[in-house]
């Protein structure tokens, strides 16, 4: 499944094969100022581009993710020119 809005996407991806299960998330270029009021405070007045990958893996003894996302041209609290960058991986 791809959800599109002009340059931003979501995609999302899942299947199981026998016991073993698998997914994907990929976002690219989400405008962060777009969050609804419900998730982020507007007296955040947080801006800029989400964008990156998290996979899952998983079998009922070895469960696994790993992401990485980026946040360019961040803003937050008045702060601009923000650039984050985060990857992790968790794995049993």
């Amino acid at each position: 499944m791809v959800l599109r809005s002009g340059s931003q996407s979501l995609a999302f991806r899942a299947e199981q094969v026998g016991t073993r299960v698998s997914g994907a998330v990929d976002m690219d270029a989400l405008d962060l100022s777009l969050l609804p009021k419900a998730l982020v405070d507007p007296e955040l007045t947080l801006s800029g581009r989400l964008s990156g990958r998290i996979l899952a893996h998983s079998t009922p003894s070895l469960p696994m993710v790993e992401g990485r996302i980026e946040v360019s041209d961040g803003k937050v609290l008045g702060v601009t020119g923000l650039r984050l960058t985060l990857s992790g991986r968790y794995q049993q």
